[in-house]
């Protein structure tokens, strides 16, 4: 599609195959796509694969995938729900089927969502399973927007893991931003090694504003970070800076280190202001940032967050266990703006 226009087309079933590009709508898309729905199985081999468009640079809207979609190749990228590669706008759609990858950036809506591409007022509730890393529950490699957009199922990969992105970074050429979203599921990390799983982001070196995770975070890793809301907050330490505001996280946290209720790991550059946790049975869980079990100490700027249930603890300068959750909301509120209610309960 160079261009046009396709709009309330329905593929009811069958099976569309091939290597790169593959949608099941549209290959390649530079047009608009508006009021779709397929319901056919996708499987690709190659780059960009997707239930609707394989790859995306113009703009898909309301449109739906109840499709299985599956990428067989191990070394390669881009496999989505909506789409395999978003360098453009997708809108007001929904993904209801499962999303499978040998390769790497996976994610429920998008596989990749670019630099400047947009991921807007979208759902994504079939399951996500990728064998290796960049694994989202809305897009597996984010550096552009997701806003308003929702997960409501279970993400699973290797690593760099997220109930909305895998990964979301910043580049020279732009920054992933992670706004108003929300994730109801369990997110998990398969390697062994190492790993970064979060519940919003499995590692953030960009922003992450007013948005939640609730549900069980884990990682059977010996070298990772698992956090409710980010696992590894700016892991590359390639951007200027790392924001974490407004955010919050209710569930269970388990690892075997750099556990915590909000991120795992917290690094120089990353600020975390006006968060929270409610830790449910984590373990080897601390209430809002994780430490090494020898100690080390938590970097980075942490201002007004709180954390409540059975964690390890957290009593570092700018983190508290709630005592009193209207106080606790006072003081968030200050920090982020009118975000939180009083109940306590997420």
């Amino acid at each position: 599609n160079n261009g046009g226009t396709v709009e309330n087309c329905v593929v009811l079933s069958g099976t569309i195959s091939g290597e790169e590009s593959v949608g099941g709508l549209v290959g390649y898309n530079k047009g608009e796509i508006k009021d779709c729905k397929s319901a056919a199985t996708v499987e690709g081999s190659g780059y960009n694969v997707g239930g609707i468009v394989g790859k995306n640079l113009g703009n898909v809207s309301d449109s739906t995938n109840a499709g299985s979609v599956t990428n067989t190749t191990a070394d390669v990228d881009g496999c989505g729900g909506i789409a395999g590669y978003n360098g453009g706008l997708i809108s007001n759609s929904t993904n209801t089927g499962s999303v499978n990858s040998a390769g790497w950036s996976v994610g429920g809506i998008a596989g990749t969502n670019g630099e400047t591409a947009t991921v807007s007022g979208c759902t994504s509730s079939g399951s996500v399973e990728a064998d290796q890393y960049n694994v989202g529950g809305i897009s597996g490699s984010n550096y552009g927007m997701i806003t308003d957009s929702s997960c409501q199922n279970d993400v699973t990969g290797a690593f760099f893991v997220g109930g909305i992105a895998g990964c979301n970074d910043w580049t020279p050429y732009g920054a992933g931003q992670i706004t108003n979203c929300y994730v109801i599921g369990n997110v998990s990390g398969t390697h062994g090694v190492s790993g970064a799983v979060g519940g919003i982001a499995g590692s953030n070196t960009s922003i992450i504003k007013s948005s939640y995770a609730k549900g069980t975070i884990s990682s059977p890793s010996s070298a990772g970070q698992v956090g409710g809301v980010v696992g590894a907050a700016d892991f590359f330490n390639g951007g200027t800076s790392s924001d974490i505001d407004g955010c919050y996280f209710v569930g269970t946290v388990s690892g075997q280190q750099n556990v915590g209720g909000v991120a795992g790991k917290n690094a120089d550059t990353t600020s975390i202001d006006g968060c929270y946790a409610i830790v449910q049975g984590g373990t080897n869980a601390y209430g809002v940032i994780g430490a090494y079990n020898t100690g080390v100490s938590i970097k980075g700027s942490v201002n007004a967050c709180y954390w409540s249930g059975n964690a390890i603890g957290n009593t570092h300068s700018g983190i508290h266990e709630v005592t009193n959750w209207a106080e606790a909301t006072e003081a968030m509120n200050a920090t982020c703006g009118d975000l939180y209610d009083t109940s306590g309960t997420g």
